[in-house]
């Protein structure tokens, strides 16, 4: 038998109001998938009954609102019903809700460590980057790739780039990692791809089209090499398109 235990709850969102009144089920059907049954069933909440589903509730159930204060509700280990109607609540977020959740201090812990672990490990391989030969050119383009902007990381020494990407491993560590969580983002090919596109384009190898919808050579205008596609980045397209055997040409080409 599992161990009983106490329980805290929290409404979800940006805005916290200094009470919220959860639906019980006294003046609104309630319905929850039991799976021992098979089927949807209609629950309220009765602390004085031992069920939360109306049909095993007496006539003498008593249906008793349930309160957030400050955003927080704190469920005690005896409180068995409540914490069974909270936790099947159709408002839970397990459930697919969107008011409420379950606070699990122990997993968001694990997360937050798992986190702290990985920021890290980001900080490490962008110090080892630094240090590498040809290290710092690796962060202008980590830099650029961020800002969008090769001539605004160029105007950054290699303490600054660093800074600026520390700042971005404690903000998103997502950027720093390729589909598989792994830190690369100094090996990662779309990126380079990106960052090549980028410099090409200030370089004037390529230019885009006066309407903005291709990439010619930047010596023969009349050379389209691509069109994105209607409603696409022409910049992340075309970074795209370079990993396609058509473009692996030209990305060498760029690349020279």
């Amino acid at each position: 038998m599992a161990k009983l235990k106490a329980k805290t709850y929290r409404i979800t969102g940006d805005s916290t109001p200094l009470t919220f009144l959860l639906q019980s089920g006294k003046n609104k059907k309630l319905l929850v998938f039991d799976e021992k049954s098979g089927r949807n069933r209609p629950i309220r909440h009765c602390p004085n009954e031992k069920s939360i589903y109306i049909d095993e509730q007496s006539d003498n159930a008593i249906c008793e609102p349930i309160m957030f204060e400050r955003g927080i509700l704190d469920v005690g280990d005896k409180q068995t019903v409540t914490q069974e109607f909270l936790d099947k609540h159709p408002d839970n977020v397990e459930n697919g809700g969107i008011w409420f959740e379950y606070i699990d201090e122990a997993a968001e812990a694990k997360v937050d460590i798992e986190r702290d672990e990985l920021i890290q490990d980001i900080k490490v391989a962008i110090r080892d980057q630094y240090k590498q030969k040809g290290g710092v050119a690796k962060l202008e383009m980590a830099v650029s790739l961020l800002f969008g902007s090769l001539d605004q990381a160029a105007k950054l020494n290699a303490d600054e780039l660093k800074r600026v990407l520390y700042s971005e491993a404690d903000e998103n560590p997502d950027f720093f990692l390729d589909q598989n969580g792994n830190v690369n983002i100094f090996d990662n090919q779309d990126k380079i791809r990106k960052y090549i596109t980028l410099k090409s384009l200030k370089d004037g190898v390529i230019a885009k089209t006066v309407n903005g919808k291709s990439i010619v050579w930047g010596n023969d205008r009349s050379n389209v090499i691509f069109t994105a596609p209607v409603g696409k980045d022409l910049t992340e397209s075309f970074a795209q398109f370079l990993e396609t055997d058509e473009g692996l040409l030209v990305a060498a080409e760029l690349t020279k």
